[in-house]
């Protein structure tokens, strides 16, 4: 399980970036893509990782990239849900509280 430091979403909530901690990488910065049917809901995009949000940030902004940032970013109050538990069979994450993701599988 994988805790989320912060997250932060486009305005229309389609792309994001989070900032996580595990036990690989430390603290890193991943660009996601959020679940427009699945509240909390998440995937990664590539298996693409950095270490600063700006790093993370210029994936987005990068010319040979279809994948565009719309608006600005705003930071997402997390509040206690911020634990990472993957889906099975999918790269696909839900964030959800410690007590309710410590049977994940």
């Amino acid at each position: 399980m994988k805790k989320i430091c912060s997250m932060w979403t486009d305005e229309q909530e389609a792309l994001g970036i989070i900032e996580w901690e595990d036990e690989v990488f430390g603290t890193c910065f991943r660009p996601i893509k959020l679940s427009e049917h699945d509240h909390g809901g998440f995937s990664l995009i590539g298996k693409r990782w950095y270490t600063t949000y700006n790093g993370a940030r210029e994936f987005f902004r990068h010319k040979t990239n279809n994948l565009r940032i719309n608006g600005r970013m705003r930071k997402k109050e997390l509040g206690i849900m911020n634990y990472v538990v993957k889906k099975r069979n999918r790269d696909t994450y839900n964030i959800t509280d410690k007590k309710q993701g410590t049977d994940s599988k």
